[in-house]
């Protein structure tokens, strides 16, 4: 049974995950837990953390390259050959999109592997 299930039963439910890294920086979880947490396929939560890694990163990458008026994603693009700031925005979106697919698929399997 997940959290979310026990949670809408009526029955207190309390989640402990300890991400070192990000205890240390920013206290957030770990993408893992979303899989953990959440009943989904592991299409679904491949697609679901895809589309939030993205567009987290996207935007981040998108809010940081206006905020110094794209100097640093121009110089970069000229580094790998020419490339407009967009491809280096939507790059950097499609690996952080990936990185928390996995994750989420991640957590995912190992519910499955918890549940045997």
């Amino acid at each position: 049974m997940t959290a979310l299930k026990l949670a809408e039963q009526g029955c207190q439910v309390t989640v402990v995950e300890r991400n070192i890294i990000a205890a240390q920086t920013s206290g957030e979880s770990s993408w893992a837990g979303a899989g953990i947490l959440f009943p989904l396929s592991a299409g679904t939560a491949f697609s679901t953390g895809f589309a939030a890694g993205f567009s987290l990163w996207y935007g981040a990458a998108a809010f940081f390259n206006f905020a110094n008026n794209s100097v640093l994603a121009t110089k970069m693009g000229e580094v790998f050959g020419g490339l407009k700031d967009w491809h280096l925005l939507t790059g950097t979106g499609a690996l952080g999109g990936l990185l928390a697919g996995l994750g989420v698929l991640v957590g995912v399997y190992l519910k499955a592997i918890v549940k045997r």
